[in-house]
Parts: structure tokens; C-alpha cells; sequence
């Protein structure tokens, strides 16, 4: 009886220890494996009404359930219920959770190649025109090694948000030498370094921090893009800026636990990269509409104008030489990305 107690509580324990883990689940309906479906975890750092939430990852998880026949459903955590974004990419390699947000800058010692390539100020002109140039660079050489499988992390979607903004709670910026003494919101590594560069402090903040610290003067200056900005319900305190400054940009997706990845059938994979190129291409379009719908709200407001032509020439020239300083502190690897990056930019025009 003791020993049938035992093994009883072994396997409930191995149980418990299997639903904790957040790696896909799967059901046989039969004995043909396209009758098996799947579920998979999927976390965030933003809550079911932020833009990023309704506008890329809901309609990403219909579309795959729409494209495997509702073979993958999921089980969506939304504001970081499963833990910390700065932790997101261990969690997906560890097997914690199937599938994450990333904004690769929050990873610079993981990321080394995408936590500041497209974050290199006066390289991004719309989000629009970069999602598929930067979803096409992490699933390719030298990124998707370096950065992701080296992690146990495997990209399924990639994004760029439109260039970040200078906004202030009233001082003017109109040109590099504006930022001269000011206290400035950092997310670190080439952020940290234009900062500096332009003779600005940068102060580092999480989304969640900006609007205190804006509000009370903790920062003189944060940089982001409109649409996450007013839902982070921030048009109230913004007075003045410089919305076309090409403040670098964030580079951000979806990752996937590379095991999970690896457990799943070809064309369930197949779907699941089908609907991150389409989704982050369309949702990336929605970005850049409600974002510049935002900004033109807040200039016919009279909060600020847009900065000159010759005001932003000023702001690309002394992007060139931030941008010359940063590659000269990086390895093969980098500037190996850095030029697909500019064969691909080009392509553009």
C-alpha cells in the first residue's frame, strides 16, 4: 500500500511540475498527425488595450488559428502576468512560457546585434518601410544565431516603430544643441550614447515609469513615438517637441522557445511565420497612421511645430557621426548586420 502511495504522489507531482512549465501542450485527436493540435503560452508586457496588444498580437493569434484550422490555440498573458519583460527572453529559453514580446533593446548583453541596430539614430523613416526589412534581418545570418539560438529563442515576428520623438514638458528642441544640459529617458546602449554624445543625462526609464517621471521633472525629456505615448496617457503633459528629430527607433516581435519551435510540425511552423510576416507588416501600417494622426492632433493643438528642413539636417549630420563612433566599438558580426541593413535601405530608393 506505502509503495502504491509513493508512486501515486510521484505522478502527481510530475504533473504539476509539467503544467507549470509553459511549453506547448498537445492533443492527439487521432492517429493522423494533422488531427493533433496545440497549445501554446504567449506573454506581454502590455495590457489587452494597448495598440501593440489589439492591433498586432490578437489579430497574430487569430490568423494562426485561422491558418492551422484552430490546431494552435493559445493561452494569452497580457502585462507581464508571467513576469518581468527584462526577463522575457529567459523565460522563453528556459521553457517558462511558448512565446513572448520582445523590444530588443531590453537585452542588450543577449541582443547584441538587434538590441541597437535599428536604434541608431537617423536610420529609420517609417515603421512601415522597416518591419520587413528588420523581420527579414532576425530570421536571417548573422542575427538569428547571434541574437536569438544562441538564447534557445527563436524570432517569429519582427518590428520597427516609427522613428522616436524629443517631447518635453515645455522647453524648446529644435536643434542637437537643445538637448545640451537636459535630463533625457534613455533605454540604454545607443540610446545612452546619442544622449551623451549630444551633452544630454540620460536617465534610464521602463514604460511604466515614463508619465511620474515626466511629470515630475525627473526627466526633461522622453523619447517615443505618439501612439504609445497617449496610451500610456501622456499627450496631457507634453508642451513642446520635435517630432521629426529621428530620435533612433525600437526594434521590437515575437520570440519563440526554440524546443517548442522544434516540436512542432512543418506546416504548423509554416503558419506560424506566414501570419507573423503579414501581421507585422499590416500592424506596423496601423502604427505609423495612429501614431502621425497623434502628432498632427497635438500640432493643430499648437504644442509644437514641426522642426525644419535645414534644422533636420543638423539632427541627421551629427546622427552620421554617432552612428561612425558606435561601429567602431562593434565586432564582425555587427557590422556584418549593419551593412545587409544598408543594402536592404537602399533597395528602398
Amino acid at each position: 500500500m506505502k509503495k502504491k502511495i509513493g508512486l501515486l504522489c510521484s505522478v502527481f507531482i510530475l504533473l504539476i511540475l509539467t503544467a507549470c512549465n509553459g511549453s506547448a501542450s498537445s492533443t492527439s485527436k487521432g492517429s493522423d498527425d494533422s488531427e493533433e493540435t496545440y497549445t501554446l503560452s504567449l506573454t506581454t508586457v502590455v495590457t489587452t488595450t494597448h495598440p501593440f496588444s489589439k492591433d498586432t498580437i490578437e489579430p497574430f493569434m487569430e490568423r494562426v488559428e485561422e491558418l492551422t484550422d484552430g490546431r494552435v490555440e493559445f493561452k494569452y498573458y497580457p502585462a507581464e502576468q508571467l513576469g518581468k519583460a527584462a526577463d522575457f527572453v529567459h523565460m522563453v529559453g528556459d521553457g517558462v512560457v511558448d512565446i513572448a514580446h520582445f523590444n530588443a533593446w531590453t537585452y542588450p548583453n543577449e541582443f547584441p546585434i538587434s538590441s541597437s541596430l535599428l536604434a541608431m539614430p537617423g536610420l529609420v523613416t517609417t515603421g512601415g518601410e522597416m518591419t520587413p526589412i528588420f523581420n527579414d534581418l532576425v530570421k536571417s545570418e548573422p542575427i538569428l544565431e547571434e541574437d536569438f539560438l544562441k538564447n534557445n529563442v527563436r524570432p517569429i515576428m519582427g518590428m520597427v516603430t516609427l522613428p522616436y520623438a524629443l517631447f518635453t514638458t515645455g522647453k524648446e528642441i529644435k536643434t542637437p544643441d537643445d538637448l545640451k544640459g537636459m535630463k533625457v529617458m534613455s533605454n540604454g546602449g545607443v540610446f545612452k550614447e546619442t544622449i551623451e554624445h549630444l551633452g544630454g543625462t540620460p536617465v534610464t526609464l521602463s514604460p511604466s515609469e515614463m508619465y511620474e517621471a515626466f511629470e515630475k521633472g525627473v526627466v526633461d525629456v522622453v523619447n517615443h513615438y505618439p501612439s504609445t505615448l497617449n496610451a500610456w496617457s501622456m499627450g496631457d503633459l507634453i508642451k513642446d517637441g520635435a517630432p521629426n528629430s529621428r530620435f533612433g527607433a525600437g526594434p521590437y516581435g515575437l520570440m519563440i522557445n526554440e524546443n517548442t519551435w522544434n516540436g512542432l510540425p512543418g506546416d504548423i511552423q509554416d503558419a506560424i511565420n506566414q501570419a507573423g510576416d503579414e501581421i507585422a507588416k499590416s500592424s506596423s501600417i496601423i502604427f505609423d497612421e495612429d501614431s502621425l494622426g497623434i502628432e498632427e492632433e497635438w500640432i493643430e493643438d499648437g504644442l509644437f511645430k514641426r522642426i525644419s528642413e535645414e534644422e533636420e539636417q543638423q539632427w541627421l549630420d551629427v546622427y552620421e557621426e554617432i552612428r561612425e563612433s558606435w561601429l567602431e566599438k562593434q565586432d564582425d558580426k555587427y557590422k556584418e548586420a549593419y551593412d545587409l541593413l544598408l543594402e536592404k535601405i537602399e533597395d528602398l530608393n
